[in-house]
């Protein structure tokens, strides 16, 4: 057992998978941050609709750069503007992990400065982060990696993949399971999930409708086989996903469950997120971007 786990977290992996969920995390953060800037005042600024001091108990630990730096407008945007350069430079892999650090600090302290405008998914997003901030993420398909490759072998073609220890990557693909397994268990002392009820529900919840699709919704039968094929992906995303052959089924169906969420519900970003999490749990051996694949095999031939 101790071998196996120790191959587990340590045998050499392609750095492509942390090097994916890079581009998609660093593209998730810049979006976010674009969307949320017409709304910087309302949401963070000394007037905003909810005050920081209102969420945190006296000595509770956080970390709040808007506060520390006065908390002004010019303190909320000074946090966003370097939030936003570092996203986009973790995005291009330039300076990956010093930017990592910073995106991660300062989006830590933007959730900290407002948690009522948050879901599950900013949680997620700051945890898969943290991690890829600890892997080597701007190993490949980065400004680092070419610059890395052109000073050590005076070559523009694009450099073959190296490998990691992946335990940065399996600590992502654990806690991702592991939110899957806990939100299936946490359905099941309700009583709705078993009568096949619940997705009537939560497609009443009229604050979060974003496109109705009436026929399904309005009939029992169709909402009953939601309710509880949802309960069985969750479930089969949390345990069954380690059984390699249905590995990439399950991510696949996992994929299609939170695009039909985002298309009828608006939970800004977690979709996205969650997405970006099981792309992390494809298989390092099986490639996820052809393109890029054949590219670098060319450059190896």
């Amino acid at each position: 057992m101790i071998r196996k786990l120790n191959s587990f977290f340590f045998d050499p992996v392609p750095v492509s998978g942390v090097a994916r969920m890079r581009i998609l995390i660093g593209l998730i953060l810049v979006i976010q941050t674009l969307t949320l800037l017409p709304a910087l005042d309302d949401f963070f600024g000394p007037g905003a609709f909810v005050t920081p001091s209102s969420m945190f108990g006296p000595g509770s630990p956080h970390i709040r750069l808007i506060e520390w730096w006065g908390g002004g407008a010019l303190a909320v945007r000074m946090v966003f503007g370097i939030h936003l350069i570092a996203s986009l430079s973790f995005l291009a892999g330039f300076f990956t992990r010093t930017s990592g650090v910073i995106a991660y600090l300062t989006l830590v302290s933007i959730h900290h400065q407002n948690l009522r405008i948050l879901n599950s998914g900013d949680t997620a997003l700051r945890f898969a982060l943290f991690f890829l901030i600890l892997a080597p993420s701007g190993a490949l398909w980065s400004i680092d990696a070419r610059n890395h490759h052109r000073k050590n072998s005076g070559s523009d073609q694009t450099p073959s993949i190296p490998k990691h220890a992946p335990w940065a990557l399996r600590m992502i693909q654990l806690q991702t399971s592991a939110i899957y397994l806990f939100t299936s268990l946490s359905k099941v002392p309700g009583q709705t999930w078993f009568d096949g009820t619940a997705v009537y529900y939560a497609t009443r919840l009229w604050d979060f409708e974003r496109f109705g699709i009436d026929p399904l919704f309005n009939s029992m039968a169709a909402l009953k086989i939601l309710s509880w094929t949802t309960l069985a992906l969750e479930f089969a995303l949390g345990t069954l996903i380690w059984i390699p052959t249905l590995r990439i089924p399950l991510i696949l169906c996992g994929i299609g469950f939170h695009l039909g969420i985002e298309f009828t519900m608006n939970i800004p970003w977690f979709e996205w997120v969650m997405i970006t999490l099981l792309i992390g749990m494809w298989p390092t051996n099986r490639t996820f971007f052809p393109l890029m694949s054949r590219r670098t095999k060319s450059s190896q031939s």
